[in-house]
This record gives C-alpha cells, sequence and structure tokens, in this order.
C-alpha cells in the first residue's frame, strides 16, 4: 500500500465527509431558517469564506485526531483486527 493511499485510509475520509455535512447542515438547514424566521434581520457572523475556510480547519483536526487514535492503538488493534491494521 502507498504512503498516501494509507494516509488517507487512516484519515477515515467517510467520517470527515459526515462531519462536513453536519456542519453544513447546521448552518443552512437550522441556523439560516431560525435567523430568517426571526425578523430582527440578525445575519451570520462568518461570511461563506470564512465558514468553508473553518470547516477545512475543523476536518483536518478530525483527521489528524484519526490519525493519532489509529497510531496510539495499533497493539489493540493487533490483536482485535490484525487484518485490516494501517499502521504497522
Amino acid at each position: 500500500m502507498s504512503g498516501l493511499s494509507a494516509l488517507i485510509r487512516l484519515s477515515r475520509p467517510v467520517n470527515l465527509i459526515i462531519m462536513a455535512l453536519t456542519m453544513y447542515a447546521l448552518r443552512f438547514l437550522v441556523m439560516l431558517p431560525l435567523l430568517r424566521k426571526s425578523g430582527l434581520g440578525i445575519h451570520f457572523q462568518l461570511s461563506e469564506g470564512l465558514f468553508v475556510i473553518s470547516c477545512l480547519v475543523l476536518l483536518a483536526l478530525g483527521a489528524a485526531g484519526n490519525i493519532i487514535t489509529d497510531y496510539f492503538d495499533r497493539k489493540v488493534d493487533a490483536i482485535n483486527k490484525p487484518a485490516k491494521l494501517i499502521v504497522g
């Protein structure tokens, strides 16, 4: 397995996609209707560009957390899931 594909598997891309969808769903399906419904003229503090950057930062933190967890759990994973080890 090449280094890049192992890194992608370690970051758990499906979890990261779920994180991104959750952040966008909260912004546009929960918060935006509430702000419009209030009628007070309140707007988001973050512009769309800053929201995208903050999402990317949070996704990078999530990926780093997944990688660190896999690294420190490798002894347990060697016992429980020996065929699925990524970190050797």
